[in-house]
């Protein structure tokens, strides 16, 4: 997996490594755990810490870094502040990545030009293209007597990623302009019949400007995954009618007809999470699967509702594991190669604070079934090994916040009936302060009694109606007390279990 420290120097990959242990806890943190963490001596963490500050003054002069008694670093940043804008720019002052980008402007690189423009020797710019074809392993790709070789969808592909994941997407949007392109997404819009987000929208134009830039490359190979697929997609509704309204506007631009051009837009679409879930024009896409992909995707729906009742699961959440498992076979099958624009490490802190399932619990079974989908649809590939499958981080992030999503949906409520008897100013107070007590999970709720609402359980500081409760009932003394609200929370969470496992069942 690509991340922006791949494209950054030592130092420079340093000084984010600070800005990100800045950026845990509080304002005040300790120099020596910073130190500890990363492995710096003092004089090396010094060094670092003032180049990340002139870096972020460089950025906004109402961010400020500070050293407080040589013991403590404190960061504070602005109110609004995006976090991407420090990545950012260090990776447009990375060598590495202003020769990526004249590569992708030029589609050659011409030594004498670059060394001059970059202030480099000769030795160190074949350095740098060394390190640059190390990056470029995982996408099949390699520089070659500056110019960047493999299957043409591959190199779109990893410019796409380095576009799209490396920039913040103000600076995407700001570069969408061309008119060329909205008329395109304008014309594919109207003949389908869909209407883009916002973000998609700004993908997919991305994606078409890199098309416009290497349609007529010289040195372009075709793709075997164009040569694999052809022959089958060739056959739908949906690539036939996109064939159509590409080869039109290619020929308003006086662009050669080619098949694999359309196809490499068709892939793009089905893969990227792009398309809405329910897009009639491409039904086809959803609904008829391959025979190659069938056998998988059975297999990680069968996955999915070993551990949810499919059941218990509406339409529409069904549609929409759907859509998510074939964008995301789609995407290994055609592509190789994954991009963020922070590191593994990251990814995962990142990972456990919005997915709800544990890891580790899942995380085998799905480097499985991702190795399935290597077995049966890219068996003209090699295999991976388990080791290098578990590099795709990105992959099996989204795959575990589509468990996460499934979680949250199937999870039914856990609702608690509050039935207090004194006057109304101590209802209310003794409601408010034991809704606050009790509040653990989203997902339980309490709410005042209402005669006619089922409950799971009923809280009441009166045994007088107790008999006219349907669900289990808790008398509480006055005001619940510390011992109680302990209490309380365990036979809740032991009863909210027993229900989600009851729906599950």
């Amino acid at each position: 997996m690509m991340d922006i420290y791949s494209l950054l120097d030592k130092n420079d990959q340093v000084e984010l490594k600070i800005f990100n242990e800045l950026l845990k806890g509080d304002m005040h943190h300790e120099i020596a755990v910073i130190r500890k963490n990363l492995g710096l001596t003092r004089p090396r963490f010094n060094d670092r810490l003032e180049g990340l500050r002139q870096r972020l003054m460089a950025i906004s002069e109402q961010i400020t870094l500070d050293k407080v008694n040589g013991e403590e670093v404190v960061l504070r940043l602005p109110l609004y502040f995006n976090t991407s804008d420090v990545y950012f720019i260090y990776l447009k002052e990375s060598i590495n990545y202003q020769i990526l980008y004249r590569l992708y402007e030029r589609g050659k690189l011409d030594l004498f030009t670059v060394i001059e423009e970059l202030f480099l020797s000769e030795s160190a710019y074949y350095r740098r293209i060394r390190e640059i074809n190390e990056v470029l392993i995982e996408f099949d790709l390699k520089i070659v007597n500056g110019i960047l070789k493999g299957d043409e969808l591959q190199i779109r592909y990893f410019f796409f990623n380095l576009f799209w994941y490396f920039f913040p997407l103000t600076i995407v949007v700001e570069n969408n302009t061309d008119p060329t392109i909205k008329n395109l997404i304008t014309i594919i819009e109207n003949q389908t019949e869909l209407k883009f987000s916002f973000f998609d929208y700004q993908k997919l134009f991305l994606w078409l400007k890199i098309t416009l830039k290497r349609i007529n490359h010289p040195e372009k190979q075709p793709s075997s995954v164009v040569e694999y697929h052809l022959m089958v997609l060739r056959e739908r509704e949906s690539y036939r009618q996109t064939k159509n309204i590409y080869f039109r506007f290619l020929a308003r631009l006086a662009l050669p007809f080619q098949d694999e051009e359309v196809l490499y837009v068709y892939l793009f679409l089905l893969s990227q999470f792009i398309l809405p879930i329910k897009a009639d024009f491409f039904a086809d896409v959803f609904t008829v699967v391959s025979p190659k992909v069938k056998p998988v995707l059975t297999e990680m729906e069968d996955y999915l509702y070993s551990i949810f009742n499919r059941a218990a699961l509406d339409e529409e959440v069904k549609e929409k594991v759907r859509y998510t498992l074939i964008n995301i076979i789609y995407t290994e099958i055609f592509f190789t190669g994954f991009s963020v624009y922070f590191d593994e490490e990251k990814l995962q802190d990142v990972g456990q604070e919005i997915v709800s399932l544990p890891f580790d619990e899942y995380v085998d079974k799905l480097y499985e079934l991702l190795q399935n989908i290597y077995r049966h649809v890219k068996k003209q590939r090699r295999i991976l090994k388990q080791a290098e499958m578990k590099k795709n981080q990105a992959l099996i992030f989204r795959l575990l916040c589509l468990l996460s999503y499934v979680d949250k949906i199937s999870t039914p409520r856990f609702l608690i009936g509050f039935d207090y008897y004194g006057d109304d100013l101590l209802k209310e107070l003794s409601y408010e302060v034991s809704v606050d007590l009790l509040k653990q999970d989203p997902l339980i709720i309490a709410e005042p009694y209402n005669a006619t609402t089922d409950y799971d359980l009923v809280l009441t500081n009166s045994d007088v109606n107790k008999q006219n409760y349907l669900a289990p009932t808790y008398v509480f003394s006055e005001v619940l007390t510390p011992k109680e609200v302990r209490y309380l929370r365990k036979i809740i969470k032991k009863m909210h279990l027993k229900k989600v496992q009851t729906v599950r069942s």
